[in-house]
């Protein structure tokens, strides 16, 4: 999952939840920026699948594709009425934002209808999720700055991988390396202990 350790994030970075990380929304999550600006930074949880499927929440999705209809991850705790999307599908999709390799954002989502009534969808080449994580920029940064989150640049091969969900957060800390890999092993709580 990680290429190497970044001082500091960027679009296209990944945030991965310290071992011992409290809040409920990102325990042991690995959070892919697809924004990071002055403005705000945004991001999805991409190890966290909701019992919904697509065709759930689109139902006019049945009729178009009734053979792909993947889990919707939890994005984030924003914006839950939303529906938002990271793919490889890249040019195929008007107007959709690179973020790092070949993983893009959005975009028109007429596009992506058309590619779902030719078969082009598949639960390799796009993920899709209910609402999404954002920060300001200072919220961030404070939460880096008390170690709330390792920060990694990400291989982009392995974000829409089958099945990446499964055993994704300690993949992801073991990939940092052997100074790394013991927090594989720790327990959620130190009570556990």
């Amino acid at each position: 999952m990680i290429d190497l350790i970044t001082t500091a994030p960027t679009t296209g970075s990944i945030l991965i939840a310290q071992p011992f990380m409290r809040d409920t929304h990102f325990k042991r999550s690995v959070v892919l920026l697809t924004e990071y600006e002055k403005e705000g930074i945004l991001g999805y949880v991409l190890n966290k699948p909701t019992e919904f499927l697509l065709h759930d929440l689109l139902p006019d999705m049945e009729g178009l594709i009734p053979d792909f209809n993947p889990n919707v991850y939890m994005g984030g705790p924003v914006q839950l009425d939303t529906l938002q999307y990271i793919h490889t599908l890249g040019d195929k999709i008007e107007d959709a934002n690179p973020i790092v390799g070949n993983i893009y954002m959005g975009g028109d989502f007429q596009s992506l209808l058309n590619l779902a009534k030719n078969g082009w969808l598949n639960d390799q080449n796009i993920k899709f999720f209910i609402g999404y994580s954002g920060w300001n920029f200072n919220q961030l940064n404070d939460e880096i700055d008390t170690n709330s989150w390792i920060i990694a640049k990400a291989n982009a091969d392995k974000i829409l991988a089958k099945n990446a969900h499964n055993d994704f957060w300690k993949n992801s800390i073991a990939d940092l390396g052997k100074n790394y890999k013991p927090m594989v092993n720790y327990p959620e709580d130190l009570a556990w202990n």
